[in-house]
Order: structure tokens, then C-alpha cells, then sequence
């Protein structure tokens, strides 16, 4: 594996933890505790009551960032119905805007929901490769409620990630 892919997925798990760890991030979120999903990523912590949560990953074999949703009580997958997840990174006093992650279903997810989501790493700023650490804000409308989940990411660790 290229260093840069490498860079990159650390920078990745590092912008998620970060941005639930850090309060003042974004108002009116608890920071989040650095736990890991079924999947070997970090949970993203969620700005409202939810009955599932987000779990941040990197899939090195399909070179993309991949957010799960999964229920809160058995880990059992979480179908939501949206298109997509608007993300904003933070790194180094900068912030990079403007990211989605498209929905990418899983064979057992409903028409029109998913409890996948994923960006291809090659639409992630290269400044961002070689961050060490770095925060994610995922957000989405559903009726006229609008959820969003952060993580902050110190990137002085390993991941085993296990995709489905």
C-alpha cells in the first residue's frame, strides 16, 4: 500500500475522532468517546437522540471512506433514508467543506435507504494525506430535521477494519 493511501486513512479516522472529542468543535455536541463499532472504526457522536449510530471506516480495497449506520442495541445494520451525508473535515486550522458521502446499499437495505455510505479517498484534499490529526462533521436532512454526528481523530493508532 502507497504511503499516501496510508496517510490518508489515518488522516480519515483522525478527522472523525476529533471532531467528537474537541467541545466547541460545533456547538451544542457532547464530545464523543472514542469507541469502535462492529466494523473496527470509530463512532461518530450524533448531535441528537438516534436509535442507531455511525461508525467511521476506511476500505482500503475499494480506496474509499466508508460510514456505516447500525442499530444501538445488536449492531445489526441501520437503514436511513437519505441519498447522501454532507461532510466537512477540519485539519490544521483549516476546513475542507463541501464532501458527501453518496449511499452505497447493502443487498438487504430497503429502496431508497442505506446503511452504507462511502467517498472515494481520491475526492479528499491532499492536505489532508498527511494530517496526523483531523475531525469529520457528517450531517443530513430527514423531514425537517437536520442530524449531524462528528468525531475527532488523533491518528497515534492502528485499525482492523472488517467491511460488509
Amino acid at each position: 500500500m502507497s504511503t499516501n493511501v496510508s496517510r490518508l486513512l489515518s488522516i480519515c479516522a483522525l478527522v472523525i475522532v476529533v471532531f467528537g472529542i474537541q467541545s466547541g468543535c460545533w456547538q451544542n455536541e457532547e464530545p464523543a468517546v472514542m469507541s469502535h463499532g462492529p466494523h473496527g472504526g470509530h463512532s461518530l457522536n450524533s448531535s441528537s437522540p438516534t436509535n442507531y449510530l455511525m461508525e467511521f471506516t476506511v476500505d482500503q480495497s475499494r480506496r474509499k471512506i466508508v460510514i456505516y449506520t447500525y442499530q444501538k442495541l445488536d449492531d445489526s445494520p441501520f437503514p436511513i433514508p437519505v441519498k447522501r451525508l454532507n461532510a466537512e473535515f477540519k485539519s490544521s486550522g483549516k476546513t475542507y467543506p463541501n464532501l458527501t458521502f453518496a449511499a452505497d446499499p447493502r443487498r438487504s437495505d430497503p429502496q431508497g435507504s442505506s446503511s452504507r455510505f462511502s467517498l472515494d479517498l481520491s475526492a479528499l484534499p491532499q492536505q489532508l494525506m498527511t494530517a496526523s490529526r483531523f475531525s469529520i462533521k457528517v450531517s443530513y436532512a430527514l423531514g425537517d430535521a437536520t442530524i449531524s454526528a462528528s468525531l475527532e481523530h488523533n491518528n497515534n493508532h492502528g485499525h482492523n477494519y472488517d467491511h460488509d
